[in-house]
């Protein structure tokens, strides 16, 4: 008779070693999407359909709610900035509901997430600047701007006195600081020896008001 036509069990390919599992099952664990680290929890905040976030920043067993010094066993808080012409921009309910269910998809089993915007520090800053004369003091008021500002926003940074120093002595026209003070106000924040202004995790420093004293020569 005619042999059978069955090639069901045709082609294919051999079975994978040990070894080759072993490689197979890494590849997996680096691809599944689901997040291992802070940086990852960021990064998927950041890609959350449908949004503009302009920063995102990942605090592991930190929840603000908690009394100061207490962790958050097995929680990630997610602190977003939605990208705005605004200049203290915050997510609404939406926004952040939106980005939690971005981080539903990716978190790790037994990880708790929740999705907050940040809290805004003011900032005072008094300085007295020696010019040759040439140095605009809306000049010197623009550049402190500028650095502490929402459009460079570093979540939960704090504000060097040295930083805003190196600042001011690189303008155009100066040729000493005389003087520098830093104020900063609001919960949990706190003025260093060194005169930095210390910020909560979850919070952004911006400039609140600059007097600045022009001493000409």
């Amino acid at each position: 008779g005619q042999p059978a036509g069955n090639t069901a069990a045709c082609g294919g390919q051999d079975g994978e070693s040990l070894a080759e599992a072993g490689q197979r099952l890494l590849r997996q664990l680096r691809h599944t999407g689901k997040c291992l680290s802070a940086a990852d929890y960021e990064e998927q905040a950041r890609r959350t359909p449908g949004l503009r976030v302009a920063a995102a920043k990942a605090l592991p067993d930190y929840d603000p709610q908690a009394p100061v010094g207490a962790r958050g066993r097995a929680m990630v808080t997610v602190v977003v900035l939605p990208a705005s012409e605004e200049k203290r921009p915050a997510p609404d309910a939406r926004f952040l509901a939106a980005v939690s269910r971005q981080l539903e998809r990716h978190r790790t089993i037994g990880v708790r997430t929740q999705v907050i915007g940040p809290r805004y520090v003011d900032v005072d800053i008094a300085a007295q600047v020696r010019t040759n004369g040439t140095l605009d003091g809306q000049a010197v008021v623009s550049a402190l701007e500028a650095c502490l500002s929402v459009e460079r926003a570093d979540i939960g940074a704090p504000v060097r006195r040295n930083d805003i120093l190196a600042l001011l002595q690189k303008l155009p026209g100066v040729l000493e600081v005389q003087r520098l003070e830093l104020r900063g106000a609001g919960q949990n924040v706190y003025q260093t020896a060194a005169g930095d202004i210390r910020v909560p995790p979850d919070a952004v420093a911006v400039l609140r008001r600059a007097d600045v004293e022009l001493v000409r020569i």
